[in-house]
């Protein structure tokens, strides 16, 4: 398919004409092994060239097969991250950790080594326990054993078409946000507040900074809400009307509104 596509965000377009969707590992071994020049893309969340190439790009996002044996799920590669959670937790499952959004897929997030969050959890890719892969000449390799230094591939390793990842029982979790937090109290504190919960999570909420309000006032925008969390194409601030609206997903949802 020949068409220009551009990152998440609309920041970056990829160099590559030829933007192939596979839905099967065969025709993934089939485009590798006829082209000189291949990379995968996943979900588009990176601001970087990482994942771009003048020869041929392969999206994943068609490739969306969940299977679940005793503790370890099995991903494709196009699965994101809302895909499996949704399809664990109805079997009593979840995984030990998560990225903050849930577009992202689980190969490209733990092959670029998505961080997570909480003290005492690894990250993404410390759950992964076996992958597969199709090699620059079109072979499938399949690695359970020494998969130090596979996982965490950015795309050097070859297309990864599927990822085994070890997961446990479904756990309920409580949110407490603590807002107007001074910056002042995190010093020499700031260990000690990052270990007080399962997952804690630091934002600095941008009406507090005048000079950031200032300039997008100077700039005719209105703003509305609090933090952007969902930061996909749909409910990213844009220039067009009067004034910008944010959704939120996670945090309750304050009108406020910054205008003459």
């Amino acid at each position: 398919m020949s068409q220009r596509i551009a990152n998440w965000a609309e920041s970056f377009t990829f160099s590559a004409s030829n933007v192939h969707r596979p839905r099967s590992v065969a025709e993934i071994q089939s485009l590798v092994s006829g082209s000189t020049r291949v990379k995968a893309i996943g979900t588009r969340h990176s601001f970087s060239r990482i994942a771009d190439t003048d020869g041929d790009l392969v999206c994943l996002e068609k490739m969306c097969g969940i299977s679940v044996e005793g503790t370890k799920v099995t991903v494709e590669a196009g699965v994101t991250f809302g895909q499996l959670c949704w399809h664990l937790h109805g079997m009593g499952l979840a995984l030990h950790n998560l990225a903050s959004l849930p577009h992202i897929s689980v190969v490209g997030g733990c092959a670029t080594a998505t961080h997570g969050s909480g003290d005492k959890n690894g990250n993404l890719a410390t759950a992964v326990r076996g992958l597969d892969f199709v090699a620059a000449d079109g072979s499938l390799v399949s690695l359970t054993d020494n998969i130090d230094g596979a996982v965490v591939n950015l795309g050097a390793l070859g297309v990864v078409v599927r990822m085994t990842l070890a997961v446990g029982p479904s756990f309920e979790m409580r949110q407490d946000v603590y807002e107007d937090l001074p910056l002042s109290a995190l010093e020499g504190r700031f260990d000690e507040a990052t270990a007080a919960g399962y997952s804690v999570s630091l934002f600095t909420d941008w009406r507090q900074i005048a000079s950031t309000i200032d300039a997008f006032q100077a700039g005719g925008w209105v703003y509305r809400g609090i933090f952007v969390w969902d930061k996909t194409q749909g409910v990213r601030p844009a220039m067009g009307g009067d004034e910008i609206v944010v959704h939120q997903q996670v945090l309750q949802f304050f009108p406020h509104r910054f205008a003459p």
